[in-house]
């Protein structure tokens, strides 16, 4: 009733949680409750790995796909006709991204489903002149159909360490907002409680005759996108998004490192 009396500080000063509200402690009891000695609720940092020194896109996708995560087929070209080249080598639909952009749908930096020479050539050629990037990645084009769009993110907080971030991803990501944290880095278990917590969750288990992800695959990628980034303690932030979950398993569509 008084967590700002001197006696509210005194207990603090013992080491005794004060709470402000009922609900507050509740909810803090109930996270306790939910921890097994098989799968703790609070995991220790991994060692530091190697540092990044680049924050590009494609050091982004390298180093999370370098950890398992699987990304379509790509190639790094820097200008139209190596682009056409790099379509016709990774075939079918392809992807054009311009490279050195932080947020490349927004700016026009992202062609998709390109097919044929002279599609590829038109888009690079009109990023070129918008955008003057130093480079573009041409991607195999993913299906969508069958598949959630999902955002994973893991952000360093100054008090709290990595905090990971999931929630329904895509280019509507920021709007619709449906996200659950928990501190990073997650167990598959961890990760599939936090997958539970979203108001979209029931989309990963199949509507409207559209089948049901694979859980156990999503739920492991996810563990490892957060353990590689608590292991880089000089990426202040590293996102996936769209994370592509479907019923043969899933894939990343694009990445991002914000660099401390």
């Amino acid at each position: 009733m008084y967590p700002y009396s001197d006696a509210a500080e005194e207990l603090q000063r013992r080491g005794v949680p004060v709470f402000r509200a009922i609900e507050e402690a509740a909810r803090s009891l109930g996270m306790l409750a939910r921890r097994t000695a098989a799968d703790p609720a609070l995991r220790p940092l991994p060692d530091p790995l190697p540092p990044v020194a680049d924050d590009g896109y494609w050091s982004a996708r390298e180093l999370i796909r370098a950890v398992g995560v699987h990304f379509p087929a790509a190639r790094l070209v820097t200008t139209a006709d190596e682009a056409v080249e790099a379509a016709r080598e990774i075939g079918g639909r392809v992807v054009v991204k311009a490279l050195g952009l932080l947020h490349k749908s927004d700016s026009g930096g992202v062609a998709l489903g390109l097919a044929g020479d002279p599609a590829v050539r038109t888009a690079v050629a009109d990023m070129a002149e918008r955008l003057s990037p130093p480079g573009y990645c041409v991607e195999a084009m993913a299906d969508l159909r069958d598949g959630v769009e999902l955002i994973v993110g893991v952000r360093r907080d100054p008090r709290f360490g990595p905090v990971t971030m999931l929630g329904l991803g895509g280019v509507t990501a920021e709007v619709l907002r449906d996200v659950a944290f928990a501190l990073a880095p997650l167990t598959p278990g961890q990760a599939r409680e936090l997958l539970g917590r979203l108001r979209s969750a029931a989309l990963l288990h199949g509507v409207r005759g559209r089948p049901a992800a694979d859980l156990d695959a999503l739920a492991h990628t996810i563990a490892v996108i957060t353990e590689v980034a608590a292991a880089h303690p000089e990426i202040a932030e590293l996102e996936v998004n769209p994370l592509l979950a479907t019923a043969r398993g899933c894939q990343g569509l694009d990445a991002r490192i914000v660099l401390g």
